[in-house]
């Protein structure tokens, strides 16, 4: 999430500017004069957003209630006095600057800057001003996170840009501008005086296509994705690789469209079927094509190894003991794929002579990665001693795996998501993991106690979707014995 904030003053035949960025404001007296410059050749493209204009022009109050509210004040450039604003007038929705909101908004979404894509100053866009000032900002999803995070509160004087623009005396009016393109939301504040139109106007909520002039020097085209990562044995849908345009080094694309055929570097490790690319085998390749203007892309490929956490497995059953060595076989599949011992993995054993709990351990080969580890157990070698036997059974049963959670609710709430499980017999914990992908590699998990039944996992962000699996272990002379995993659901958070 970022934010940008820039302030001018306009008279008849110079301006005085003062720029207000992340990191820094610095305000200048000097006068300056227009320099001429040569013109560059401008392109114009059509770019695609669906406004919410709704939850922009809403925040107008929250401006005015902090305006001429008790938390009116700002740092002074030494950073050891709050300086107060008193006697702030509210300022009033103008509906004519709003059009310039919601054009730069888009614009915003190309370059992210107070300079415009076509090379002029941000208030370039507007109609008429004498006295103006910008908030930029993206990533925010609600109107209300966007205004916390333009207030500033906990910032220096350094970082409070925005803040002064939303005290600045000498504005009488405010219009906001919401975009969001590609799942990102852009959001633009533009204050100026004099006010031009506060006549209402029925408000933006629908996709609108704008249109975006850009500096041709500064296009470049592309493929809509610069590398893709696959598992061993997942597909990867080539319709989201599009050509694309982008604006000099910004990586979200102005307009893509789609790309007719794809080529492949190495058919033993990635193949394409229609619109599908399979990853065959682990290691790297590329996918090479043509865009329309003759030039060739190639984008990288890496097929990962399957980590044996992923791997199906059954349980090893009880052995007797023999003197030597007891090494019995393990059954592993991968999307019901038997496999192989020495081509997708390597086992070894520890404690597996004497009778009592012995250990298997598996390590991924290949196409597969990481280890897996199953603890069985040897049995006395007593062919008359039913007693022992009846032990020896026992003690098995024991240290047997939990059974696999079958069936588990999920409710959303605001920034959270309530669990319900049906609770597995001898359980000592439960283990909830969460993610924003269905791979789970950037998951995190929660452990609640065996006597639980229900769990609410807390601080989530607000939109995001969500993919939620349980598993439960119990503990077995220190170790910890796991069951399955559960099916996945998803779920998208308030």
């Amino acid at each position: 999430m970022n934010i940008k904030s820039v302030f001018t003053i306009k008279s008849l035949s110079a301006r005085i500017i003062s720029t207000a960025m992340v990191t820094m404001m610095a305000v200048s007296s000097a006068l300056t004069s227009p320099i001429p410059v040569h013109a560059e050749s401008i392109v114009t493209y059509q770019v695609t957003g669906t406004y919410e204009q709704t939850s922009a022009r809403n925040m107008l109050k929250a401006i005015n209630d902090f305006r001429t509210g008790s938390e009116a004040w700002a740092w002074n450039e030494s950073n050891t006095q709050k300086v107060r604003y008193t006697g702030l007038s509210n300022l009033v929705y103008d509906y004519d600057l709003e059009k310039t909101a919601m054009q730069r908004a888009m614009e915003i979404s190309v370059l992210f800057e107070h300079t415009r894509p076509n090379g002029s100053q941000c208030f370039s866009a507007y109609s008429q001003y004498m006295y103006a000032g910008e908030n930029i900002a993206y990533g925010y999803s609600s109107a209300d996170s966007v205004f916390r995070a333009w207030q500033e509160t906990d910032d220096p004087y350094e970082g409070q840009g925005h803040r002064r623009n939303m005290l600045e005396q000498g504005f009488t009016c405010v219009a906001v501008g919401h975009v969001i393109r590609n799942g990102t939301h852009y959001w633009v504040q533009e204050f100026r005086s004099p006010t031009i139109s506060t006549a209402a106007t029925p408000a933006t909520n629908s996709t609108q296509a704008v249109n975006v002039d850009c500096l041709s020097s500064k296009i470049k085209s592309g493929t809509s994705v610069s590398r893709i990562s696959l598992d061993y044995g997942e597909t990867y849908d080539l319709s989201k690789v599009q050509e694309a345009v982008f604006y000099e080094s910004v990586y979200r694309p102005i307009q893509t469209k789609p790309i007719s055929s794809f080529s492949v570097s190495d058919s033993s490790l990635i193949d394409i079927d229609k619109s599908t690319l399979i990853g065959k085998r682990a290691g790297s390749a590329t996918i090479d094509g043509t865009l329309s203007n003759g030039s060739r892309f190639s984008i990288p490929v890496t097929v990962n190894p399957v980590n044996m956490y992923f791997v199906d497995s059954e349980s090893i059953p009880a052995q007797t003991a023999t003197g030597s060595a007891v090494t019995p076989d393990v059954s592993l599949t991968y999307n019901g794929t038997p496999l192989v011992n020495g081509v997708d993995y390597t086992v070894s054993y520890s404690n597996n002579v004497k009778p009592g709990y012995a250990y298997a351990i598996v390590t991924g080969k290949g196409n597969f990665t990481g280890t897996k580890q199953f603890m069985f157990y040897i049995m006395k070698s007593s062919k008359n001693n039913s007693q022992a036997k009846k032990a020896d059974s026992v003690e098995q049963s024991s240290a047997k795996a939990p059974e696999k959670i079958k069936t588990f609710s999920l409710s959303k709430g605001k920034r959270s998501i309530s669990v319900s499980w049906d609770k597995v017999s001898g359980a000592s914990k439960y283990e909830i993991q969460y993610a924003t992908n269905k791979k789970f590699s950037d998951a995190k998990t929660k452990t609640f106690a065996g006597s639980k039944s229900s769990a609410k996992i807390k601080k989530l962000k607000s939109g995001k979707k969500y993919f939620v699996r349980i598993r439960c272990y119990k503990n077995i002379y220190g170790m910890k014995v796991y069951s399955g995993w559960s099916k996945t659901k998803k779920i998208k958070v308030k």
